[in-house]
C-alpha cells in the first residue's frame, strides 16, 4: 500500500527564486532521480510537496532527496542545471505519513449469464477476478454481476473482457477490449456507464428535414443524428453540434 509523504519548505526565498525537491520518488517514475520537482505554494512564504509513494522502501524518497532552490523561470529542465542550495533562511521538513487505503474500481456488469468472471488484461499480464452477484438486472432473465479492483493494478494499457460458462466470450462491438476507468462502472449492451443504464435501449437514427427560407428564396435539407438511448431516457439535456455545408 501507498504511504504519503510530505516535504514542507518555510522561509524567505530570493526574488525570482522557487523550491524545488529532486529525490527517487516511485510514483513518479522507475524510482530515479526525477526533474526537480515543484513544491506548491500553501502560504505566505510557505511550500510543500504531497505524494503516495509505493515500493518496497518508501522513506528513501526522504533520506536520498535534495532540496534546493532554482529560478521561477526555468531555463532549461536538465536536473541540477541553474539549482541552488537552500539558503540558511529556509527550514525544511520532511514526514511519512501512515498508510493509505488503496482506491478502487467498482465495476458492474449486466448479463444473462449464470457465471461470470473479469479477465483483466495490462500488457502481457492477464489474470482473471470472479464476479459477485449483486442484484437483479434490469429484465427478469438478466443478473447484475459485481467486482472491486485495485486501481493501483490500473494503468493506461488495461483492458477486460467477461468470461462467461463455456469460455464465451463478451466483447465491445469493435472486438478490442472493455477500458472502463472511474471510481464505479457499469458495463452492459457492449458500452461502459458513469451510471446504472436503462432497461430498454434504442438504436441511434438519423432524421431528415426540409426547411424553406423564403429570405433566401432555397428550401434547405438538414440532417439530425440523434443518439443511442435518445428516445428511452428522455429527462436529460444533450450537447448539439451544428455542421454548415458552404455548397447548400
Amino acid at each position: 500500500m501507498p504511504r504519503l509523504v510530505t516535504i514542507e519548505c518555510s522561509g524567505a526565498l530570493p526574488d525570482g527564486w522557487v523550491p524545488f525537491f529532486s529525490g527517487p520518488l516511485p510514483e513518479l517514475g522507475d524510482g530515479t532521480m526525477e526533474e526537480a520537482p515543484w513544491l506548491v505554494p500553501t502560504g505566505p512564504q510557505h511550500w510543500a510537496l504531497r505524494v503516495a509513494v509505493t515500493g518496497p522502501a518508501p522513506d528513501a524518497c526522504l533520506t536520498a532527496g535534495m532540496p534546493g532552490i532554482r529560478r521561477l523561470q526555468f531555463p532549461a529542465f536538465n536536473l541540477g542545471q541553474d539549482c541552488l542550495p537552500s539558503p540558511s533562511s529556509v527550514r525544511w521538513t520532511s514526514t511519512l505519513g501512515p498508510m493509505l487505503h488503496p482506491a478502487t474500481m467498482e465495476v458492474y456488469y449486466y448479463s444473462g449469464w449464470p457465471s461470470v468472471r473479469l479477465r483483466a488484461i495490462d500488457g502481457q499480464e492477464v489474470r482473471d477476478v470472479p464476479l459477485a452477484v449483486a442484484g437483479a438486472g434490469r429484465t427478469p432473465g438478466e443478473t447484475l454481476w459485481h467486482a472491486c479492483l485495485a486501481m493501483e493494478d490500473v494503468t493506461q494499457r488495461w483492458g477486460c473482457l467477461f468470461i462467461g460458462p463455456h469460455e464465451a466470450v463478451d466483447r465491445p462491438p469493435d472486438g478490442t477490449l472493455y477500458r472502463p476507468l472511474g471510481s464505479c462502472v457499469y458495463v452492459a449492451d457492449g458500452e461502459c456507464f458513469g451510471a446504472p443504464p436503462p432497461a430498454r435501449r434504442s438504436a441511434p437514427r438519423v432524421e431528415t428535414l426540409t426547411l424553406h427560407a423564403a429570405a433566401l428564396e432555397h428550401t434547405f435539407v438538414v440532417h439530425v443524428v440523434l443518439p443511442r438511448d435518445y428516445d428511452v431516457v428522455t429527462e436529460r439535456v444533450l450537447p448539439v453540434v451544428i455542421l454548415n455545408d458552404g455548397q447548400n
